[in-house]
């Protein structure tokens, strides 16, 4: 039997603030009696590095993929294991819904294997998405997910849902010392951004700062036309105290040596030397944006790289991450038939279902 499964929050008492005081939702570790902020990323770690070595939250359980073939495939269930990381893999297509095409028509046993793992790896699929049954989202769970896969492997899996979140032309800025190295993962604070006019002097520009949680990814929502920053060095100082995961905006940032110095992520779509100071003020916070095109809600996920942004509706996070590590475990397969010579077509016919 493997490790049983628990969600983070079971480990710690939950600290609220005191009666007529602002401040965050603090939660103390049952065993060591270590505070955090709210933040089900940060607590997953102090458990896995300190008091709860091995610690798993509770994921889908893996398929184990190595022991498939056609006897066991035909009228039998496939069995499954918990495992280290709780992620689901398989080796087969997600797309096709229906008979698979006459490309594949062919008497060699590889091909036929491949084309049952298709039909399992659609009926896993299948199940995953249509049961009624799914126990309630944990944000946890699906964060450590989502963290794992890269935007491309995402924004793959979003496509085939037909479900836009590349925020076009929104992208790590550049200064950084490792920026492959620069990640963000986290449910979004949105901030809508308004222009004012002449010399009026905004007096509520920074207040969502102080509301940022520990793990939220702060996301401005920029006038068109304003050349000026959103976002500065400031406003980051203060932003990594509180342990935002990072800012994305369609507008423009300031200090990017700041920035980059203190390693704050920082996406945007470019710099500028002039401060919000007089040209913007704050419309909204936390209500639905539109972000380089993009409706962005409150606590929806963001997720960026080095290749960009991408918005991940909460009410599908589940089935994205679901579909994202299928994908992954695809594409790694195909490169391991690649480099042992085999023809690209003929992986692409064994792992996935589409042609190229």
């Amino acid at each position: 039997m493997g490790r049983k499964l628990s969600n983070v929050y079971d480990h710690f008492f939950r600290l609220e603030p005191n009666p007529g005081q602002k401040g965050l939702v603090r939660y103390q570790c049952k065993k060591c009696d270590k505070q955090y902020a709210s933040n089900a990323t940060r607590l997953a770690d102090h458990l896995k590095m300190s008091c709860v070595p091995g610690f798993q939250t509770n994921q889908r359980a893996r398929i184990k993929s190595s022991t498939l073939d056609d006897d066991n495939i035909k009228g039998k269930d496939i069995a499954s294991e918990d495992t280290s990381d709780g992620v689901v893999t398989t080796v087969a297509s997600i797309n096709a819904q229906t008979s698979c095409p006459n490309v594949y028509a062919t008497t060699s046993v590889e091909t036929a294997q491949s084309l049952a793992l298709k039909r399992v790896d659609q009926q896993l699929l299948s199940n995953i998405l249509e049961s009624e049954d799914r126990d309630p989202p944990d944000i946890t769970e699906v964060l450590l997910r989502l963290a794992k896969l890269s935007t491309c492997v995402i924004g793959d899996a979003m496509a085939q849902m037909k479900i836009q979140g590349h925020l076009v032309g929104v992208d790590l800025i550049r200064g950084y010392d490792t920026p492959l190295a620069i990640n963000i993962c986290g449910p979004a604070l949105t901030v809508q951004m308004m222009p004012i006019a002449g010399a009026q002097i905004s007096s509520r520009s920074y207040d969502y700062i102080d509301t940022v949680e520990m793990g939220q990814v702060i996301v401005i929502s920029a006038p068109t036309g304003i050349t000026s920053a959103v976002f500065g060095g400031l406003l980051a100082t203060a932003s990594k105290a509180r342990n935002v995961a990072g800012i994305v905006t369609d507008g423009r940032v300031q200090d990017v040596q700041d920035l980059c110095t203190m390693n704050f992520p920082a996406f945007a779509t470019g710099t500028s030397v002039h401060g919000e100071t007089g040209s913007t003020t704050i419309g909204e916070v936390n209500c639905p944006i539109v972000v380089s095109g993009c409706v962005v809600r409150h606590n929806d996920i963001i997720r960026g790289d080095i290749n960009g942004v991408i918005v991940i509706p909460a009410e599908c996070a589940q089935d994205i991450a679901t579909r994202g590590e299928i994908i992954e475990d695809q594409d790694r397969k195909i490169v391991e038939a690649l480099n042992e010579g085999e023809p690209l077509k003929r992986s692409f016919h064994q792992f996935r279902s589409r042609d190229i």
